[in-house]
């Protein structure tokens, strides 16, 4: 049954066209992940599905009795009232009896998790993850067929996504969701859509769950770059021939120059959208101390209460460099405690913490205290000048900016008018500028997209350096981690292979798997690992200026092309011709060259 269909929606916000033709189709079942770099118009797709706002053109076809729910960013439910009221409340427009709208209130709350005390429990009492939950509830109540969901899992902690991942799930309706949580989409959605200018109609969609679209995603720019290079092959055989002054006197001719002009479009079309998607794949890093040493902190025995309650209870642990350690726990079991020991912010009761000389710690904290939202990113980093050092290089403002996703005249805009994964970015970029041992990372990844996931994640890998990580990113944390640790009871810290085993352990599940005692000797393994490979930032910035280089070459070009000389007048004719071949032999070895910086970063 399908549910609804778009056709050809286009819109634009101020000058700024966000897409000019999504087609998309919803069937009854569908799970769809809805994916795209910030800005790309995810957020207003969904806006326009729930007709919160208007499209430009284009036509939407809801089928005939289909409900439509919109679940926003933030809940906007009244904190006073409780459970019951909350869902009764959401029905308002539905012509039912209030018997009738208890009953379905109470049933779907049950659907979604809660048991008991619907008219007690205020929402005010509830976490995150459950008004989540609720919210669904509200949907599940109205009999919504779908239900669009924009950032769900933002700001919840492990647990709560974890919750809203086995609803979403179970759910019988229909949906579709916008996350930047790669595990979390790819287990809840069996088909994905992507938004974005670096396809020709400027969307993708498989019938794929996460994972395997982009490996499909992989497959399909595998095929463009293979375009690419033979249209660079064919085009440079025919402008030779366009070269040698041939004269369209014939119908075969005529063809020949303009098949050529026809795959000059398409070769400009194919480099400006592979060059978007190498800028949006753009790598951050970290710059680190190169300390020769083989261990950075020793703790012994540490010992941590709050009250009578015991946090960490005679941990040992020795860090060393090109290690990363994952941290994991509930909320209070005392994650961040353990980071800001290490960070000196807090003193354990018993037990010492012994550093190697002169170390250099740089800290990501959660509530992001380090930068001040009054500021501008000019003052943030320049502080009166307008560049940065960047691993011992000067770097102007705007230069930085662009390497951290932000626009240049965003420099003078003050920071808490920012977004929150341009405000999560500035973060990141203070860090960067600093040289450090040991990286302390207390939930990064909030409010930041896939692109910038994937961004820090390689920087992370690449980092010689120590990192303490704490995240609810899944795949973050099993994909950099060399050793992952979880908070278990009575205050112990364990060794888990995965995020799944720990979470298995402490609801009781595991089966068949072992949970070793985490060692006090260092496995040298774990200094292997971790990929130490670094590249220049010169060859960094040259490869990310080179399509404006080569944008430049191709248009200086086309100028030529469009204004032939006459083979008459020879003289002027030969001049013509070995400017025509520079600028072509310039542009084939900055192709070439790109190649090179391309495999670089790549590898």
């Amino acid at each position: 049954m399908r549910l609804l269909k778009l056709t050809e929606i286009q819109k634009r916000i101020g000058n700024r066209e966000l897409f000019q033709g999504i087609d998309l189709t919803v069937f009854k079942g569908d799970k769809i992940g809805l994916i795209g770099p910030n800005g790309a118009g995810k957020s207003t797709l969904l806006k326009i599905i729930a007709e919160v706002i208007d499209h430009d053109n284009g036509e939407i076809d809801v089928a005939k009795g289909v409900r439509v729910a919109y679940l926003p960013q933030t809940e906007n439910f009244d904190e006073s009232l409780t459970l019951m009221q909350a869902v009764v409340n959401s029905l308002a427009d539905i012509p039912l009896e209030e018997t009738e709208k208890h009953t379905k209130a109470t049933f779907a709350l049950n659907k979604v998790g809660f048991k008991e005390n619907f008219d007690t429990t205020t929402v005010s009492e509830i976490s995150g993850g459950w008004k989540k939950r609720l919210a669904i509830a509200c949907a599940t109540a109205q009999e919504a067929d779908l239900v669009l969901l924009d950032e769900p899992t933002n700001h919840l902690d492990l647990d709560g996504i974890l919750e809203l991942e086995q609803t979403l799930k179970a759910a019988e309706f229909g949906f579709i969701v916008v996350s930047h949580d790669r595990r979390f989409l790819h287990n809840i959605t069996n088909k994905t859509m992507e938004i974005n200018t670096i396809y020709p109609k400027g969307f993708f969609k498989q019938d794929l769950a996460y994972e395997d679209f982009m490996k499909k995603r992989e497959e399909y720019f595998a095929v463009e770059q293979s375009t690419r290079d033979s249209l660079k092959s064919r085009l440079k055989v025919e402008q030779e021939w366009l070269n040698r002054g041939a004269r369209a006197r014939s119908t075969k001719a005529e063809a020949r120059i303009e098949s050529i002009y026809e795959m000059k479009d398409q070769l400009k079309d194919l480099n400006r959208r592979l060059a978007i998607k190498r800028s949006q794949e753009r790598e951050f890093e970290f710059s680190a101390t190169e300390r020769k040493t083989k261990r950075l902190i020793t703790l012994n025995n540490i010992c941590k209460k709050f009250g009578n309650k015991t946090i960490i209870h005679k941990f040992n642990m020795t860090i060393a460099p090109k290690t990363c350690l994952g941290l994991l726990g509930k909320n209070g079991a005392g994650k961040s405690t353990l980071q800001n020991i290490i960070a000196k912010k807090l003193d354990p009761d018993m037990g010492t913490v012994k550093y190697v000389d002169n170390l250099k710690i740089s800290i990501f904290d959660q509530a992001r205290t380090a930068v001040d939202k009054e500021l501008t990113p000019r003052k943030l980093f320049c502080q009166g000048s307008d560049s940065v050092v960047f691993q011992d290089r000067v770097v102007h403002l705007n230069v930085w900016l662009k390497y951290l996703q932000l626009r240049h005249d965003q420099g003078d805009t003050p920071i808490k008018n920012l977004s929150g994964g341009e405000q999560a970015r500035l973060n990141l970029g203070l860090i960067m500028l600093e040289k450090a041992d040991v990286l302390l990372l207390d939930e990064p990844t909030n409010d930041l997209d896939i692109e910038s996931l994937q961004m820090l994640e390689k920087a992370l890998k690449t980092f010689p350096g120590a990192i303490i990580l704490i995240s609810h990113d899944r795949k973050l944390v099993e994909s950099v981690s060399t050793k992952i640790l979880g908070f278990v009871d009575s205050a112990d810290l364990q060794d888990f292979a995965d995020v799944d085993q720990w979470q298995n352990y402490m609801n009781g599940t595991q089966v068949n798997t072992e949970v070793a005692k985490p060692k006090e000797k260092l496995e040298k393994a774990d200094y292997k690992k971790r990929d130490p490979k670094k590249i220049s930032y010169k060859d960094k910035y040259e490869y990310e200026t080179m399509e404006e280089t080569i944008a430049t070459l191709e248009a200086e070009l086309e100028e030529l092309q469009a204004n032939p000389i006459d083979p008459s007048n020879h003289e002027e004719f030969t001049k013509y011709c070995d400017k025509m071949g520079e600028v072509q032999s310039t542009l084939d070895a900055k192709y070439t060259r790109w190649e090179e910086l391309e495999e670089i970063m790549n590898n």
